[in-house]
């Protein structure tokens, strides 16, 4: 009686960590149609994985509904998932949440473990990703390049060195973060451009080159996910794209 007190706690924990997280390990699609809730869950995480990164580990993927309704019609009434830190595109994702409510897929392609997302109600999604990280990235093609917050005005301080009317001079751009909703593509917007320290009207922005990115930052267009960025915060190190919850 005192060994089963003692030990089988530690075995329902034993039995119980592994679940927790569902750290990375490779999935495969069924030889069958999915018909467990726990088959949908890999299911959509097959899914996540192969249009962001196939290294990524899950925390709590939830799904309300029966998997019979769910692969009858193709209908998930809610999915809740969330995305341990992964690299995408030279950016270190740190976070990454995602809540779709009544969502409808393909049904004859969710039999062949195939997503297609036909429609869905309301998207709630949080992404964060580190400003160093994106650095990092742009300094690949200006090694000079830094970026500093302003958490107060919502915007990034860039400061390198390009061009201005072809002569080579020192920057500094003060830029915001801009979500295209129809692209899934987040860009810098320039606000405010100096050379040498010479505040430039707009209107002579034209006259300089390589002040601001001005490729997408981030591109998710590949991706499944019903996304809704509404608000985009600028911490000290983070920028947040999130839904105003």
């Amino acid at each position: 009686m005192r060994f089963a007190q003692k030990f089988l706690p530690m075995l329902a924990l034993a039995l119980w960590l592994p679940a927790m997280g569902q750290s990375y390990k490779k999935l495969e699609p069924g030889n069958s149609p999915p018909d467990r809730l726990s088959d949908l869950q890999k299911y959509l995480m097959i899914h996540v994985r192969r249009t962001l990164a196939e290294n990524i580990s899950f925390g709590p993927v939830r799904l309300k509904g029966r998997s019979s309704d769910i692969m009858a019609q193709g209908n998930f009434y809610e999915l809740e998932m969330s995305l341990k830190p992964f690299e995408f595109q030279g950016l270190n994702v740190e976070k990454m949440e995602i809540l779709v409510k009544q969502m409808r897929v393909d049904a004859e392609g969710l039999k062949k473990w195939e997503l297609k997302v036909l429609d869905y109600k309301e998207a709630q999604t949080r992404l964060i990703f580190s400003l160093r990280s994106l650095e990092k990235k742009l300094a690949q093609e200006q090694p000079e390049l830094r970026l500093s917050a302003d958490s107060a005005e919502r915007v990034v301080e860039i400061k390198g060195r390009g061009r201005f009317l072809f002569v080579p001079a020192h920057y500094e751009t003060r830029a915001a973060f801009r979500w295209d909703e129809k692209a899934k593509k987040l860009y810098l917007v320039p606000k405010s451009v100096s050379w040498a320290d010479f505040n430039v009207p707009r209107w002579l922005w034209w006259l300089g080159s390589g002040e601001c990115p001005s490729k997408a930052l981030l591109d998710l267009s590949a991706s499944w996910i019903p996304l809704n960025f509404q608000e985009i915060y600028v911490g000290w190190d983070r920028v947040n794209l999130s839904t105003n919850w």
